[in-house]
């Protein structure tokens, strides 16, 4: 693998503005940096392949307690954009246990 293949492919906004979880068709969060989509409801990460989200609830990995206080950390500093045209803060108001 190469250098330039190692690097996150960026999700075109248009595409953000459409995408939600598979199983509760709820925003997610999106890290660009680490290419993964997260759901901090159900606590359930999806692999971004290529700029390609990979969207389907059997690959969907389940997050530890500790990877998703992570996760919720850098969201909340601005590492991530949510989807459905939310802000991260949106998002996570009222589902995450110290968001307002």
């Amino acid at each position: 693998m190469t250098e330039r293949e190692d690097l996150p492919v960026p999700l075109d906004d248009r595409l953000l503005l459409l995408l939600a979880c598979p199983i509760d068709k709820e925003a997610l969060l999106h890290f660009p940096d680490d290419d993964v989509l997260y759901n901090p409801r159900l606590r359930r990460r999806y692999r971004v392949e290529t700029g390609i989200p990979v969207l389907l609830a059997d690959q969907a990995e389940k997050t530890s307690a500790e990877l998703h206080e992570t996760l919720v950390a850098r969201a909340v500093r601005g590492d991530a954009v949510a989807t459905l045209g939310l802000s991260p803060a949106e998002l996570l108001k009222g589902h995450v246990t110290g968001v307002e």
